[in-house]
């Protein structure tokens, strides 16, 4: 899995942009991120949500980042790896993201707004790319993000 993201003024108007292709809305959910100092070229976080808890790890590769582990944790789990990982690396940032989630043309693409950092959309995906955020979803300049939340 892959994603690509994209800076925009107005979760509402891409929303509506979304809509407007055809795109079917999935859920509202909420993530709590918790990041660990890391390099810049690679992120390292525990997510909660309505689904679970999860250590993710991602790592930029050109535009996209390519998620190279995601795995489901119990409570229990949760409270010693972040224990482990915040002495071993060190707590970098806590974020709230409320995102709203849709289907296009085989691609999840959700609005994201990252509670002190930002509006995004994001495309997710086995291979996105930026021609579809273009050409299919219309933004025609798109500002790709190519940095984690967490340095934002």
């Amino acid at each position: 899995m892959m994603e690509i993201k994209v800076k925009i003024a107005d979760y509402k108007a891409a929303e509506a942009n979304l809509i407007k292709l055809g795109a079917k809305f999935i859920k509202d959910q909420t993530h709590t991120y918790t990041y660990f100092n890391q390099p810049r070229d690679k992120v390292l976080k525990i997510t909660k949500n309505d689904e679970g808890i999860f250590r993710t790890e991602l790592k930029l590769k050109g535009d996209q980042f390519v998620f190279t582990k995601r795995q489901k944790l119990t409570k229990v789990e949760a409270t010693e790896l972040e224990s482990d990982l915040k002495k071993k690396f060190g707590i970098k940032k806590r974020l709230t993201n409320h995102a709203r989630l849709f289907e296009l043309d085989g691609y999840l693409v959700s609005t994201d707004q990252i509670e002190g950092v930002g509006q995004f959309l994001i495309v997710m995906g086995d291979d996105p790319k930026i021609s579809f955020i273009t050409d299919k979803i219309g933004l025609k300049n798109p500002e790709i993000v190519t940095e984690s939340f967490d340095n934002l």
